[in-house]
């Protein structure tokens, strides 16, 4: 989310990281967030583990919609 410019902080909520993706992030991407926190928020505090089929596709889609400028640098400074 800092790639993107959203003003996330340390103590922010799952809700504020929604809103301020929102504000930040323009259609399939701030879609997708909505979709990451809600699985997130199922599970973490809903202990209901989303269906596989839907973690497996917000793995394989976090490159396309959270990707972007700088991606192939951070992957460089990892290996």
């Amino acid at each position: 989310m800092h790639r993107h410019g959203v003003p996330i902080l340390a103590a922010s909520t799952e809700g504020e990281v929604l809103v301020l993706a929102r504000q930040q992030l323009a259609g399939a991407r701030a879609d997708y967030a909505g979709q990451l926190i809600q699985a997130w928020r199922l599970a973490v505090y809903g202990g209901r583990v989303p269906p596989t089929q839907q973690v497996l596709a917000l793995c394989a889609d976090f490159d396309q919609h959270m990707g972007g400028p700088g991606v192939d640098s951070l992957t460089r400074e990892a290996a």
